[in-house]
């Protein structure tokens, strides 16, 4: 994967206020392939088409892309509300309807038992991406040693050699990993809905309130859960 990928969608023949905007999202699975048919991909060229916005669309490692939210003033990125207001210090994102639910998980190896509560983490080693957004979530970071990677990939390498208990992370990111982990998705420890936010501004409510209606038509006619496929967690 190169450490930098940049995609324009040219959506639509309307320029609309929005030209400018920049949606950022995670260069990985579910976010981003190289042929352009990840899940989210898909999804967000159906919603754009709805919405009749043209803006960028651009796929960064995950650290990255919060950097690059945090530094563009008119970015938008596909995220917990709690998330961005929590862990990411934001007082204020402007968000728009739910596209999906973020749902943190506990995965342990298929060989082990499953962990299914925040109580059994208690002096455990765990991996995840989240760092310090696991406190946001109210899992007690305190009573746990945390081990913070890059991606799920070394997640998984730690759990093998035996140097973590588990893995807490959003379902979304674990769901390519089902065939080696155990975890249940319809129990998680933590679960809220994930939209598109966007820094503050009457730019964003006009872009989120027109993106929203697209979402809402998704919704009503099953395309929302058809284009996620197994990663729509919603229902």
């Amino acid at each position: 994967m190169k450490p930098i990928i940049a995609i324009v969608l040219l959506l639509g023949s309307t320029l609309c206020a929005a030209a400018d905007r920049v949606m950022v999202m995670p260069a990985r699975q579910p976010y981003y392939s190289e042929d352009g048919n990840a899940s989210y991909q898909r999804l967000m060229r159906e919603i754009l088409r709805r919405s009749g916005d043209r803006i960028s669309i651009d796929y960064y490692p995950p650290a990255r892309s919060i950097q690059i939210f945090d530094q563009k003033m008119n970015a938008c990125s596909p995220a917990a509300r709690k998330l961005a207001a929590g862990f990411l210090g934001y007082d204020v994102v402007d968000a728009g309807v739910a596209i999906n639910e973020f749902r943190i998980v506990i995965a342990t190896l298929k060989s082990q038992p499953p962990m299914s509560s925040v109580e059994s983490l208690n002096n455990r080693s765990i991996a995840t991406i989240l760092g310090q957004a696991l406190g946001v979530y109210g899992i007690p970071i305190s009573k746990m040693t945390i081990h913070y990677v890059a991606d799920i990939d070394q997640a998984v390498r730690l759990l093998e050699k035996g140097r973590v208990h588990a893995i807490v992370e959003s379902a979304v990111n674990l769901l390519p990993y089902r065939n080696q982990l155990n975890f249940d998705v319809d129990r998680p420890v933590f679960s809220i809905p994930q939209s598109i936010i966007c820094h503050p501004g009457p730019e964003s409510r006009a872009f989120l309130k027109r993106v929203g209606a697209a979402i809402e038509s998704m919704h009503k006619d099953g395309s929302l859960k058809s284009l996620l496929g197994d990663y729509y967690l919603l229902d």
